[in-house]
């Protein structure tokens, strides 16, 4: 059954109000994890059109950055012997701008650190320091850099410290890019950018004197993929419908329904599913929808619920037969129904959706798409549809729902 749906994302908030995007698509592995037994507490699971949860989307004042990591680190990638001679604080001013950021600041490498200067495109400043390297030469795991991040040193020679971009990381080493990286004071003592790798042991232990701080920045959502934010929601849709579907079944798996019924029509409880017994041969007798007979004598109102292994075979109070799909094979949309001799086959075989307020839908387990509806025009007499056949599932069809009425 669907159902309006709200979820949300899992991006971290930061001081400032706006919205890290390290977690963001996280959701889709936690609604797997999660959704089913949600549902099966009874939560109502809505999904707000136009909401961005799942959107990559900084929620952020600030003008967020059009770049996304990968051409981020493919922009600091360009840097390795490129040919240009600057000091080493150029290259993250120079990083800002192609993320978007139009300040004309040139400070110290050190003060990316001491002033914590994120881009104007938004960002995170990540503080690390000496004490973090462990005797193993490791670092915690939720300090490791990422790549594109900024990476501030405590300095190598001078006392301005030293800065690059990360390329890659793990827990024990981090390769970058930097430019100047002799630490000379003179731009042009060296040739170009360089790339280096070394382990935060190497960095703490030498002139560099190991990492003050990461500068994270925000990033446009990567593209790489495809998928566009609504791409996103219909497979969020899909993953919901899909989860609902599963626990539908499962609830319904674990009720017992077994027992005899009248099964009255829910448009008007005056009516309910009958055999008409003028048909023959009488194994063939077709299924109406009749007015209630409270003095039926044939059992032609009367059904017997058996559960079987993946549903229930409905038996007839008339001739010991049983509800039946009058096809061989898988159902199709507009196959009759009616009774039939048991022969132990998936056309004969129903399970029970519940849709609530007491109603329930007869769904084949020969084509679990099509449900027990009541068609045709009015019959005369007490007759209120002249016949009963399947049709695609549709929870809110009236024609499909019915009210079990227990009579032992």
């Amino acid at each position: 059954m669907k159902q309006d749906r709200i979820m949300k994302g899992s991006g971290t908030m930061k001081q400032d109000g706006t919205m890290k995007k390290d977690g963001t698509m996280k959701m889709e592995g936690m609604m797997k994890r999660n959704l089913m037994s949600m549902m099966k507490k009874g939560f109502a699971v809505v999904l707000v059109a136009g909401a961005a949860c799942l959107a990559a989307a900084p929620m952020t004042a600030m003008a967020a950055s059009s770049k996304t990591q990968k051409e981020a680190v493919e922009w600091a990638k360009s840097q390795i012997d490129n040919g240009v001679a600057t000091t080493c604080s150029q290259l993250p001013i120079d990083y800002y701008r192609f993320l978007g950021d139009s300040t004309t600041k040139r400070p110290h490498a050190k003060t990316f650190a001491d002033n914590q200067m994120i881009p104007t495109t938004g960002g995170t400043y990540i503080p690390l320091g000496k004490d973090i390297v462990k005797s193993d030469g490791s670092i915690p795991e939720d300090k490791i850099p990422q790549p594109g991040d900024v990476v501030v040193f405590y300095g190598p020679i001078t006392a301005y410290g030293h800065v690059g971009i990360v390329l890659e990381a793990d827990a024990k080493k981090v390769v970058f890019v930097d430019r100047n990286g002799d630490g000379s004071s003179t731009a042009n003592t060296v040739t170009d950018g360089g790339k280096r790798t070394k382990t935060y042991k190497q960095l703490k232990e030498s002139a560099w004197g190991g990492i003050i701080g990461l500068i994270r920045p925000d990033f446009a959502p990567e593209a790489s993929s495809g998928k566009s934010v609504q791409d996103v929601m219909e497979a969020a849709h899909s993953w919901i419908d899909d989860a609902m579907e599963t626990a539908a079944r499962e609830a319904e798996a674990a009720l017992d329904r077994s027992g005899t019924y009248r099964i009255k029509y829910a448009p008007d409880l005056n009516q309910v599913l009958n055999v008409y017994t003028s048909k023959s041969p009488a194994h063939k007798m077709n299924c109406t929808i009749y007015a209630y007979d409270a003095a039926d004598t044939k059992g032609t109102q009367v059904w017997t619920l058996e559960k079987k292994e993946g549903g229930y075979v409905i038996h007839s109070g008339t001739k010991g037969v049983v509800l039946n799909v009058s096809r061989d094979g898988k159902a199709q949309a507009g196959d009759n129904v009616n009774i039939y001799n048991a022969v132990d086959d998936a056309t004969q075989l129903w399970t029970v959706r519940d849709l609530g307020d007491g109603k329930v839908a007869f769904l084949s387990a020969s084509n679990p798409a099509l449900a027990l509806t009541a068609t045709g025009s009015a019959g005369s007499g007490k007759y209120i549809c002249t016949d009963v056949r399947l049709a695609a599932y549709d929870p809110s069809n009236g024609a499909q729902q019915w009210v079990l009425e227990k009579l032992q």
